[in-house]
């Protein structure tokens, strides 16, 4: 009860948290600039930037996430992946501290029978190598910005996430083997999960080459909006303050990134364009990266659910 209690909290902060920072800048900027400029926007590159983030959010990202399992030995088809990329991005939505991630863990584990601390370990990779990509991508950006407290931050980050990963790993290899039947729960779980473990650096190096296709993909997008508002950002401005963006956008914060997208949208760009401008471009960024996913995400949604609960789907349909 505490623990869902303590869940909802949090929740109920990071709505707080978006809705306070969206109040402010609305409260800031006239709010009616703002969507003119929204309604202004070239629909072409719009268009094309909707298309682009969609195919990098579900089927490169979806591609990363099968590749992984593969060198576990789960070869699950690509359009199943996609199909739980999809089901997931409303649960984001709704749960807080992407809790909603876990609901891949619970769905191979019912349907493909891979154990849950395997599919966390799985996460994990995931999750570590995106973020470093994205913290490295982050560092060239505050440099570029003349921001140095945040690039030695941002390098920190990555050096103590680089040397958790380490020792993290080294612990799984040393793990001693498991008696299932009389070892302890967590024994057990990380005994599951040291296969992870196993994986080689030329292993992944086709995972961390999909992750970085998929932020470049992102970058594009972003530049694609800034195209269709007719703001003159130098390339090597966006491919250097972007990753900065989506960073600030995927703090476990807020809803969605909702809001600190938004400002760190206003606060680096400052010099190309006026603030409504610029406004409308971080809330059309959260669309295109977020929000018109989560909404697409509800159509897969209930079958998501359904196959959660029966073991019979969808391992016997084809894909």
């Amino acid at each position: 009860m505490i623990g869902q209690l303590r869940k909802l909290l949090w929740w109920a902060l990071g709505v707080f948290i978006s809705v306070f920072i969206l109040g402010v800048l609305f409260s800031r900027f006239d709010a009616r600039s703002v969507l003119d400029v929204a309604g202004d926007a070239w629909k072409l590159p719009l268009g094309m930037a909707l298309i682009l983030s969609v195919s990098a959010n579900l089927a490169l990202s979806s591609w990363q996430w099968r590749t992984t399992y593969n060198e576990l030995g789960y070869k699950i088809p690509l359009g199943e992946h996609i199909f739980v990329k999809s089901a997931l991005y409303p649960l984001r939505a709704a749960l807080p501290l992407r809790a909603g991630d876990l609901g891949r863990a619970f769905y191979m584990s019912i349907n493909h029978h891979v154990p849950t601390a395997l599919s966390i370990g799985v996460q994990g990779i995931i999750l570590i190598t995106n973020l470093s990509i994205l913290l490295y991508m982050s560092i060239i950006g505050f440099l570029v910005a003349e921001l140095y407290i945040f690039s030695i931050l941002a390098l920190l980050l990555l050096v103590v996430l680089v040397i958790t990963v380490v020792i993290g790993r080294n612990t799984l290899v040393r793990f001693g083997k498991v008696d299932f039947e009389n070892g302890n729960w967590f024994e057990r779980q990380v005994e599951k999960m040291k296969p992870v473990a196993g994986i080689s650096l030329g292993s992944l190096m086709p995972i961390a080459l999909l992750g970085l296709t998929t932020l470049l993909a992102q970058i594009v997008t972003f530049s694609l909006i800034a195209m269709s508002f007719n703001v003159p950002i130098p390339p090597q401005k966006v491919f250097a303050y972007t990753p900065i963006i989506m960073l600030a956008g995927s703090l476990p914060i807020s809803l969605m990134g909702l809001g600190i997208r938004e400002w760190t949208t206003l606060k680096l760009l400052a010099l190309f364009a006026e603030p409504e401008t610029l406004l409308s471009m971080g809330i059309m960024f959260s669309v295109v990266d977020q929000l018109f996913l989560a909404f697409i995400g509800l159509i897969a949604l209930p079958p998501f659910i359904f196959s959660c609960r029966s073991k019979d789907w969808p391992s016997v349909r084809e894909w």
